[in-house]
């Protein structure tokens, strides 16, 4: 029992320390990389700084892959990278990536359960 005790208290401050921490948009995040990278620190301290980072938005492909062209990186950089891609999947999209169409309304979400009641219905009574 009291290890279950002790293991809330440890998740509830984490969570508090996790929502304090300020967040920092992947282009941020590749911006500061690439200053780091220009001024030559080293490939274990960049990537540590990078897992500090906690993002407000997913980090693209793209994004990486364009830092990627501009500089040679260490395995410490692309480890980190490719967790932080990781860890930011169910995050905003950017615009590029956000649908375009906006979200049905009641009324077609209505339309659409009844096609899909429909649907069930005819597949079940054959």
């Amino acid at each position: 029992m009291q290890s279950i005790r002790f293991i809330a208290g440890v998740l509830l401050i984490s969570a508090a320390i996790a929502a304090e921490q300020p967040r920092s948009t992947a282009e941020e995040l590749v911006a500061e990389v690439s200053g780091l990278l220009a001024r030559g620190v080293s490939d274990k301290k960049i990537a540590r700084r990078i897992e500090e980072v906690r993002l407000s938005d997913y980090l693209t492909e793209r994004l990486t892959a364009d830092l990627l062209k501009k500089y040679r990186v260490g395995p410490y950089i692309m480890f980190a990278l490719d967790m932080q891609t990781q860890e930011s999947l169910f995050l905003v999209p950017p615009r590029d990536m956000a649908p375009s169409d906006p979200n049905p309304d009641a009324g077609e979400m209505s339309a659409r359960a009844g096609h899909l009641q429909m649907y069930v219905d005819d597949s079940m009574s054959s």
